[in-house]
């Protein structure tokens, strides 16, 4: 489970722990401020304490092991520190190496970052500093390891450069995101003619897990569980990790249970949907976030996509305007006028998708979350019977 900001809070990582993923990662946080601020620490990371969770059949007394924290920043000390007070709480510590955001090439928000001058991908053309951050957190760290998160460099042998380093440097895994830091399908429909090539590279994986000799990571491409089981033989890498496609298939990795068309419910797609979605509301009651602003609902948009992917704006224009609002709108704007702290108004959306969803027998759903800045290349909208044998 991959380290995305505000996005792998506690409740979203314990249900993935529960549908087949085996590590998982913190959201991202900046080392600058929680080095020194204990609000920051306590509003920023959620493990403090163990997660004790039924999984199966089994109580486990922490469900939110292994976890691993994320760190990012650009002073070797700094992160050091933050590194320090996280060391009792996790199995690991990673260093972000791969964020191709603005926010990172910037070096985060000034009001809290305000040495900081760039992280994540942006550190990569250094690979002195990447040596010193990685040297600098593997040789003070005594409880825990250190582990390296990569984008591709601009050509072969930048990237082996970097990723040797940090391998010598002290680093014990290594991940590999199989995209360079332009390449980012989020932008896909603003260059028509550079989206065949946003398709992540995995034999420029294959090549750095040949070149080092510590465990890597695969990540980039995965959005079913065949295409991870597909990455891993083509890469030869050790583990693979899903971001995007996983936001939005808590269970990706889990073989899935054979549903049943019934009557006067739900499809099996949609039925899979609501079931992740109120057991995540479930995680999220017994786990709450400390955010201010919890990313509880921006989780249940990208499980729920397909039945309610109607573009915000859209709706609102044409529901101010009078117009007759589609079945996807209408569930999308219900949503929305939840508050993010009233699960019992968010579980009335869930039982309203189920009973406008139990009228219709074989639903079109819409394109994926996963596939809606890939158009260009994306599969057509699918039926319910092409989701179950996807």
């Amino acid at each position: 489970r991959s380290q995305m900001v505000d996005q792998s809070e506690r409740a979203f990582r314990l249900l993935c722990k529960r549908h087949g993923v085996q590590l998982s990662y913190t959201p991202m946080i900046h080392a600058e401020p929680f080095a020194s601020d204990r609000s920051y620490q306590k509003t920023f990371f959620d493990a403090w304490e163990p997660a004790k969770l039924k999984m199966g059949v089994l109580e486990c007394p922490d469900a939110d092991r292994p976890l691993i924290a994320q760190l990012g920043g650009d002073d070797p000390k700094t992160i050091l520190r933050a590194a320090r007070i996280l060391e009792p709480y996790v199995d690991a510590i990673d260093i972000n190496f791969g964020c191709p955001t603005e926010d990172a090439r910037k070096g985060g928000h000034k009001s809290h970052s305000p040495r900081c001058r760039r992280f994540g991908a942006y550190l990569l053309p250094s690979v002195p500093l990447v040596e010193r951050i990685v040297g600098t957190v593997a040789t003070g760290l005594r409880r825990v390891p250190v582990t390296a998160k990569i984008r591709l460099r601009e050509n072969s042998a930048k990237t082996l450069e970097v990723a040797t380093a940090i391998e010598q440097a002290g680093a014990v895994a290594l991940c590999v995101h199989g995209r360079t830091v332009k390449q980012r399908p989020k932008y896909a429909d603003r260059d028509p003619s550079g989206a065949p090539l946003l398709a992540a590279n995995w034999l420029a994986i294959r090549e750095v897990c040949d070149a080092v000799g510590i465990p890597v990571i695969a990540n980039g491409g995965v959005e079913t569980k065949e295409d991870a089981i597909r990455c891993l033989e083509e890469t030869g890498a050790a583990a693979v990790m899903s971001a995007e496609a996983l936001l939005e298939h808590p269970s990706l990795f889990e073989d899935s249970a054979d549903e049943r068309d019934l009557d006067n419910q739900p499809s099996p797609a949609v039925r899979q949907m609501l079931r992740l979605s109120r057991e995540f509301l479930d995680l999220c009651e017994q786990f709450p976030s400390p955010l201010k602003y919890p990313p509880t609902k921006s989780h249940l948009f990208k499980i729920l996509h397909r039945v309610m992917g109607a573009d915000q704006a859209l709706a609102r224009q044409h529901f101010n305007a009078g117009q007759v609002l589609t079945l996807e709108e209408e569930l999308k704007l219900a949503l929305m006028r939840c508050k993010v702290d009233d699960l019992e108004a968010i579980r009335k959306v869930l039982d309203l998708v189920e009973l406008e969803h139990s009228k219709i027998p074989r639903p079109e759903l819409g394109v994926s979350w996963y596939r809606r800045w890939r158009s260009l290349t994306a599969r057509p909208p699918v039926n319910d019977a092409d989701f179950r044998s996807s």
